[in-house]
């Protein structure tokens, strides 16, 4: 993805959270290319995103609105989102920009999730926002454990393996300062590689003991796995669906209620092992 826009201050932010996304410019025809300028006007209630190509599946659109960008906020009219700039509009772009990325990819399936490697085992942390995704993964990557994303989970549907998708990590630092940290700077030996999907824990609760059961991984249970909306539209939706419940069906999952990140981690550790 090549980003374009007159704000340098944009341009930084974005940089700063996908630097580890980032790759030399692919050769033509060799992989999914998505240009997304930002205009900024000088006066003016909206900003403009222009995305090359244009999407034009209503659904993939629908569901960036909501899932990506915040329904209610963004107007879509031809190839053109306009964004308020009284709004967050810096969040809600960049979540648009890797959205619309990610919809541009069938061969792969994206969950709103965390995903770790622990030897040669790859597992999806999934839960609702706020559930923990990020201070798990963080605490099994101090570990040493290899850090695939804390925020967006790919399954490859032809192989079942997990690839990372590495930004920076959103960290919380009591009520309401947060922080992006650098993974690989901070973590050096928490380094990135495609695993096969061995394991998914979904992240329940916060509990005051720590506890962990199985939980079958079943199509009745997909909202276990906290799909992204962009990959559930679409023509070839419910093959796709279909195809990730084939590789599930080789996994593990679990329900985890948490006292800890670092118990939480520990519980992780020793259900892999056994």
């Amino acid at each position: 993805m090549g980003l374009s826009t007159n704000d340098p201050a944009f341009a930084n932010r974005f940089q700063l959270i996908y630097a580890e996304c980032a790759s030399a410019e692919p050769e033509p025809g060799s992989a999914v290319v998505l240009r997304c300028t930002v205009h900024i006007p000088p006066t003016g209630p909206t900003l403009r995103v222009h995305l090359d190509p244009p999407l034009t599946d209503a659904g993939v659109i629908t569901s960036l609105l909501h899932d990506e960008a915040g329904e209610g906020r963004v107007a879509f009219t031809g190839d053109v989102f306009e964004v308020p700039l009284a709004s967050s509009w810096q969040l809600i772009v960049g979540q648009l920009a890797v959205g619309a990325i990610l919809a541009l990819q069938p061969d792969y399936f994206f969950f709103h999730a965390g995903a770790v490697a622990i030897a040669d085992r790859g597992v999806l942390l999934t839960g609702r926002s706020g559930s923990g995704k990020t201070s798990v993964s963080l605490a099994l990557a101090a570990r040493g454990h290899g850090f695939l994303s804390d925020e967006v989970g790919a399954l490859r549907l032809d192989s079942g393996e997990l690839v990372p998708v590495r930004r920076a990590a959103l960290v919380r630092h009591g009520g309401q300062t947060q922080q992006y940290v650098s993974v690989s700077q901070v973590y050096p030996a928490a380094a990135a590689r495609i695993v096969r999907l061995t394991d998914v824990v979904y992240l329940r609760s916060f509990a005051s003991v720590t506890s962990l059961e199985t939980v079958p991984l079943t199509p009745a249970r997909l909202d276990l796995l906290t799909p992204l909306a962009s990959s559930l539209c679409g023509s070839n939706a419910g093959t796709r669906v279909t195809r990730v419940f084939a590789h599930l069906g080789r996994a593990r999952g679990y329900a985890l209620d948490a006292a800890s990140p670092e118990e939480a981690a520990t519980v992780i550790e020793r259900a892999l092992a056994s």
